[in-house]
């Protein structure tokens, strides 16, 4: 059969609207990946008809992908992962941490909330910041005391702080990304590039056995990303021109500043990453090279 781009693109527009609802298509030059999985996207055709046609996307998808990538000039050396919401499922470990405090003082609030707020202090007491004399460890606490004093939470002694605290060092990762780091890692070296101080990384990625060809904590830099510093800075120590390394990130602001300083960009989707209200930039921005909402189909991309 004939592997051109062009034809397995079209076979799989004629048989995605049957199936799908999908509202980020194939584009020129660039792999956004539909998802096949996702029952809310159904459009409410014949339900035979979409499972037939589901199936059938499912076997035409690998081959979609794959022939875009040979189309493009896309050829990386290296990937470095955004750890903290790309990797890490932060909002349900300190939200958990939230709510188990907040019961043994009888407390009834929307904690999922809560721990939003803390998280947005903390991320603008750290972005982008140089040479700072703390790390994120520090920003942690400090915004722990903040919004606990916005909401008049008082109460918390030290050591309920402190149990708040330690269950950054205790996140679990997403589920998809064990297996995927794996494969990946086979293929080209994976690295994670992130605003997270060092020891919170070893400890996380011990409890989650994800095994790293090296951690760039932004730490080890001194400036702190979207700053472009941070971004050449670890592409020299990788040995790399930018452009010969893919940033993988859930966040706009680090794939737009990694792609200002030259790097490739993906965008996986985190739509879970913020809890029930939803991420705030969930759209990707139109000029990341690729788009998927897993790490699964990133691997398929990748042929890892």
């Amino acid at each position: 059969m004939n592997s051109h781009p062009s034809w397995w693109i079209f076979v799989y527009r004629v048989l995605a609207p049957v199936a799908l609802d999908f509202d980020h298509p194939v584009c020129d030059n660039k792999l956004w990946v539909p998802s096949l999985h996702d029952p809310g996207k159904h459009r409410g055709s014949p339900m035979r008809a979409a499972t037939l046609c589901r199936s059938a996307l499912n076997w035409v998808h690998s081959a979609v992908v794959a022939e875009l990538l040979k189309g493009t000039n896309m050829h990386f050396k290296a990937l470095t992962f955004d750890t903290g919401g790309t990797i890490l499922d932060w909002h349900s470990g300190v939200c958990s941490a939230f709510q188990t405090v907040g019961l043994h003082h009888g407390m009834s609030l929307d904690w999922h909330a809560f721990t939003n707020d803390y998280r947005r202090l903390a991320m603008k007491g750290i972005v982008g910041q140089v040479q700072p004399a703390f790390n994120m460890d520090d920003v942690h606490r400090s915004a722990l005391d903040e919004v606990l004093a916005q909401y008049g939470l008082l109460q918390l002694d030290a050591q309920e702080r402190g149990q708040i605290f330690r269950a950054w060092h205790e996140l679990a990762c997403w589920p998809d990304f064990p297996a995927a780091l794996a494969k990946i890692r086979q293929k080209l070296p994976a690295i994670s590039f992130t605003m997270l101080p060092l020891s919170l990384v070893l400890d996380v990625s011990r409890k989650n056995a994800l095994d790293w060809d090296a951690v760039i904590s932004c730490e080890m830099i001194g400036v702190y990303k979207p700053n472009p510093q941070a971004y050449l800075k670890a592409a020299q120590w990788l040995g790399m021109e930018p452009s010969d390394i893919l940033m993988v990130a859930c966040h706009n602001f680090d794939l737009n500043a990694a792609r200002a300083c030259g790097f490739k960009t993906a965008f996986v989707r985190r739509p879970e990453e913020w809890g029930p209200a939803g991420p705030p930039d969930p759209t990707p921005h139109p000029d990341c090279d690729i788009v998927v909402d897993g790490f699964e189909e990133l691997t398929k991309i990748l042929g890892a």
